[in-house]
């Protein structure tokens, strides 16, 4: 949502590019984000979003697909992706690792649960501490960071212009996780036809293989 106040501020400013976000409460569903986005009417927003961003001069939207949490939705968040470049085509993106940050479970297990597991097991314990660097801390941020850069690459393998991915810590994590959807996706089209387009001289596929 945004308030009216932000909304003549935008009017009176030179900004033109702007996020705008599918986030409805209360139907969590593609057909409930498009809502936000094209009708208006949700959680006290009278207008839509994007119709909002039009009436601010925002020429160069980036559309948010909004990523809920698992169990509320989450199935939604990825399938929005496809359905913004085929309805809207604009580019489409979203901050995915949120579903990783609140997903309790994981969070309760990877604290306290994870390590009882390995309690008695000094041989299952060393063998994984040759895998992991740093011995039960490194099992517990494996088990983290799976999820993590997990959702990132479902969100690029659909289409995602924009990965929102966390603290900065995760660059590296992500840098890679990127460049592997990129090559992949490269590929692909290839199979089908495609280059990587006209004048392309910098790219995963070009200097990562």
């Amino acid at each position: 949502s945004i308030t009216p106040e932000s909304i003549e501020a935008l009017k009176k400013s030179d900004v033109n590019s702007a996020i705008v976000l599918a986030f409805n409460p209360g139907d969590p569903s593609v057909a409930g984000r498009e809502k936000v986005l094209t009708e208006g009417g949700v959680a006290g927003q009278a207008k839509s979003m994007i119709g909002i961003a039009e009436e601010c001069g925002i020429t160069r939207p980036i559309l948010d697909t909004a990523a809920t949490p698992l169990g509320l939705g989450s199935g939604g968040s990825f399938r929005e992706i496809l359905a913004c470049k085929a309805i809207h085509g604009l580019p489409t993106g979203g901050a995915y690792h949120n579903m990783t940050v609140s997903w309790t479970w994981l969070k309760r297990w990877r604290k306290s649960v994870l390590a009882s597991q390995y309690e008695g097991k000094d041989v299952l314990l060393e063998q994984m501490a040759h895998h992991h660097f740093g011995g039960m801390e490194g099992i517990r941020q494996t088990a983290w960071a799976a999820p993590d850069i997990g959702c990132n690459i479902m969100a690029m393998t659909l289409g995602a212009d924009l990965i929102m991915f966390g603290p900065i810590e995760n660059c590296e994590g992500i840098a890679t996780a990127a460049a592997f959807s990129d090559i992949v996706l490269a590929e692909a089209r290839r199979e089908l036809g495609g280059d990587l387009g006209e004048g392309v001289t910098k790219h995963p596929l070009l200097s990562l293989v």
